[in-house]
């Protein structure tokens, strides 16, 4: 909430587009977001048909990419693939994820803008043929590692949407200029109703198992 009054008004209203349009357009001086921003503000890509919604950057060679305050952004969730287990060809979808994330085809598919697939290998950073795509890109590879390694999970607990959810309506009601103490006691009323309703202990096993990972919260 105090982070607000050094960004432009309305601020709480913006959605991803409006976010990208005021950094591209160098209204904005900075702004944490996921890995394609960087691409998108060297100008990378922005000539394919399928980036069309994406405004024209007018900041190309005047971006440096770095970690966020504190140095520890958080690890994106849902980029994997998985084989169903009602799947009557196991073996064959194995073998075609495996050859989709082998180094030469996945180095294939990162380099291609209309993907969003993000660098994730250790070759993919160290890829001379990457580092070549802009004058930045190096910079820009080497602190996606970095942030890869430094990053923490976000928290996965049972029936984590309804947490989610109940911290999205805290937040939504925070910026409509609700009392910050009665919107954090009304969400951690919340919070403790759903974990009632799970299970406290079960809930402490998940939460435990959590824990343990490397990347969970210190």
């Amino acid at each position: 909430l105090a982070e607000n009054k050094f960004m432009p008004p309305g601020v709480e209203q913006w959605n991803f587009v409006d976010n990208l349009a005021a950094f591209l357009q160098g209204q904005t001086a900075m702004t944490i977001s996921w890995p394609p921003y960087g691409r998108w503000a060297a100008g990378y890509g922005l000539d394919q048909e399928a980036l069309n919604w994406v405004p024209k950057t007018q900041i190309a060679g005047k971006v440096g990419y770095a970690m966020n305050p504190l140095g520890r952004p958080e690890l994106g969730v849902g980029f994997a693939l998985a084989v169903s287990s009602a799947s009557k060809k196991k073996e064959a979808a194995y073998l075609f994820i495996q050859w989709l994330n082998s180094k030469q085809t996945s180095l294939e598919r990162v380099q291609l803008p209309y993907t969003l697939r993000d660098p994730f290998r250790t070759s993919h950073y160290e890829s001379p043929e990457y580092r070549k795509l802009w004058p930045d890109a190096g910079a820009y590879l080497d602190t996606i590692k970095l942030a890869g390694e430094k990053g923490l999970l976000d928290l996965s607990l049972l029936q984590q949407d309804k947490y989610d959810e109940a911290m999205t309506k805290g937040i939504s009601s925070l910026w409509a200029g609700e009392d910050p103490k009665a919107v954090l006691d009304n969400m951690a009323a919340r919070f403790d109703a759903i974990t009632e309703k799970v299970g406290v202990d079960k809930q402490k096993e998940v939460y435990a198992a959590w824990a343990a990972k490397p990347g969970a919260y210190p």
